[in-house]
């Protein structure tokens, strides 16, 4: 297993695609940060205050990170199952180590800690950037470090990440293609799901069970009215349930078909 990790280590480390991808991600999570900070302009009324003028909060801070930001993760976790079929050297791979279960593994959870890693650094940067190039009054305002919310997301982004990789790499495995799989992951991320809530008399209940629904619900910190739980929790574990479905079915057909 340890040699397996460094070879995937390796070939993960030295392609392009993993740098840009994690400059791309940065620089959209911090990229917005700088921008929606700059563009922030203090209060000028206590009227305008009350409204929420003037006002940078954590969610407010990182909201470009769920956007754009998991998106390119969910990408890079694709890339590196299906590259190898692009190439044709998964049969290399899998002639070192019979044991397919075990590099799909490996594959797994060093992408879900470089991830969740990733996403630690994207919030606690934005946080970072945000009271830096603010103004004096709304820097004074915005304390993520001692906010509830703000606190929340440095775990939870990570999180949502870890899942992303787990959704995204079982995706790839069923698939063997990188356009294939990213379309699919993509269209699933901006919402499609969300269009079973308009199925006549069960869509509205159907919805909370659909994958990036439930993600995004949980995520926010959302709980629909027609919810079937009270917390959003629930939502995180519908998603976790899809994501470990994909990844096990892809897994089944790893070692059943041809390499």
């Amino acid at each position: 297993m340890l040699n397996t990790l460094k070879s995937e280590w390796t070939k993960l480390h030295t392609t392009r695609s993993f740098w840009w991808t994690t400059f791309i991600f940065l620089f959209f999570a911090w990229g917005w940060a700088i921008l929606n900070a700059r563009l922030t302009q203090p209060a000028e009324t206590p009227e305008d205050a009350a409204f929420g003028m003037g006002v940078i909060t954590p969610d407010g801070a990182v909201s470009f990170l769920l956007a754009l930001g998991l998106p390119v993760l969910m990408i890079q976790a694709i890339m590196i199952v299906t590259t190898e079929y692009r190439f044709g050297t998964q049969t290399i791979t899998y002639m070192a180590t019979p044991r397919r279960w075990s590099v799909a593994l490996v594959k797994l959870l060093m992408y879900a800690v470089i991830a969740a890693a990733l996403s630690f650094i994207a919030v606690a940067g934005s946080y970072l950037l945000t009271e830096l190039f603010a103004y004096d009054e709304v820097a004074a305002q915005f304390q993520p470090w001692d906010d509830e919310m703000g606190q929340t997301q440095l775990w939870k982004y990570p999180l949502a990440a870890a899942l992303i990789v787990l959704f995204s790499q079982g995706l790839g495995l069923l698939l063997r293609s990188t356009a294939g799989s990213v379309a699919i992951g993509l269209i699933l991320f901006l919402g499609l799901d969300g269009f079973v809530s308009m199925i006549p008399k069960v869509g509205g209940k159907l919805v909370n069970y659909m994958p990036f629904s439930a993600f995004q619900s949980w995520l926010m910190d959302q709980t629909p009215a027609d919810a079937p739980w009270k917390e959003s929790w629930g939502f995180g574990l519908v998603f976790l349930a899809w994501a470990l479905l994909l990844w096990v079915l892809g897994v089944i057909v790893l070692q059943k078909r041809d390499a």
